[in-house]
């Protein structure tokens, strides 16, 4: 089973490898030899997050400064 899942779902490409297929075949092989289970892997440390909406009410706020525009003042947009 996990052979043939590996095949139909190969990744190819530079810094891309497939962690899951390889700890599910771990777990596979330990359970068939009747082995202990594999210890799970530490977390990788967490990455910064990047939030979104900061980022576009900057940006927005931004634009508008070029335009001068109020920052807090929404734009007219019926005609």
């Amino acid at each position: 089973m996990v052979e043939a899942l590996g095949r139909s779902t190969r990744l190819d490409g530079p810094g891309l490898e497939d962690r899951y297929t390889e700890a599910i075949a771990r777990i596979v092989e330990a359970r068939r030899d009747e082995e202990p289970l594999p210890a799970a892997p530490e977390p990788e440390q967490s990455v910064a997050v990047l939030d979104l909406m900061a980022a576009l009410q900057e940006s927005v706020s931004r634009v508008k400064a070029s335009r001068g525009e109020s920052p807090g003042r929404p734009r007219c947009t019926s005609r």
